[in-house]
């Protein structure tokens, strides 16, 4: 295993795409949501399309912790949003952990990626519609940065799909967002002097950086069944390997 280094931007694109992922959910879109029902434990059955690749994710959530297992690999990520993403090699029987990157306050900030930024974000409504499985969507750009004049490989743009009237994603989307990291969220904020908030529920996200192939989540499903505290923590049997 593996990390790579990515530039700020990058890696605020790459959150942000995180924090805006919905998902397709076959059920009524007039269902309320309640506080009890807002703290169950919620599966994400998710297909993640990157090139001509189809992965199927679950991503299961369970009060401040969340944790991501693909059919296709023997690999599982555990996300906490206070110790960061230690990822788990079953195969190996190994774990690392991989801390946050640490993110600057928007004073320590040039003002070149201030202004990239700033313009950048826009929660846009394009005024296209369409179904996606039972959903009825609206086209929202929210971040575009291949207008700005900045090297091809830090250019990105984030799309997403959202359905308005899902209720109970509203609860949904504020968990997945409390599981991001909460200081990329607040610089955001601070720095295009505005609060990020969804209009609604992202059924579906289309993110692309550079030249690179997009990477397109959408959720087949969810589930509410109750999930197991042991499926959060680290395997006893597991050895720990460090970072290079």
């Amino acid at each position: 295993m593996h990390s790579k280094k990515i530039g700020l931007l990058g890696y605020l694109v790459v959150q942000v795409a995180i924090l805006t992922a919905g998902c397709n959910r076959h059920e009524d879109q007039s269902t309320p949501s309640n506080d009890t029902k807002s703290q169950e434990d919620i599966t994400l059955i998710l297909d993640v399309q990157n090139g001509d690749e189809i992965h199927r994710v679950e991503f299961k959530i369970k009060g401040s912790k969340a944790r991501s297992d693909s059919k296709d690999t023997s690999i599982s990520t555990i996300h906490d949003p206070h110790q960061g993403i230690t990822i788990l090699d079953h195969v190996n029987k190994l774990y690392q952990k991989v801390p946050l990157p640490a993110i600057p306050s928007p004073t320590e900030l040039s003002p070149e990626i201030k202004e990239i930024l700033t313009e950048s974000f826009e929660m846009r409504f394009t005024g296209e519609k369409k179904k996606i499985g039972s959903w009825d969507c609206e086209k929202f750009i929210i971040f575009d940065s291949y207008t700005k004049d900045i090297p091809i490989s830090i250019q990105s743009k984030i799309v997403a799909w959202i359905a308005r009237d899902f209720k109970e994603g509203a609860s949904i989307q504020a968990r997945k967002d409390r599981l991001a990291p909460n200081q990329l969220v607040e610089l955001l904020n601070l720095t295009a002097s505005t609060k990020l908030e969804m209009p609604g529920f992202a059924v579906r996200t289309d993110s692309v950086t550079g030249n690179g192939p997009h990477t397109v989540s959408t959720c087949a499903e969810i589930r509410h069944d109750p999930l197991d505290s042991e499926i959060f923590e680290i395997p006893a049997s597991y050895k720990e390997v460090s970072i290079p």
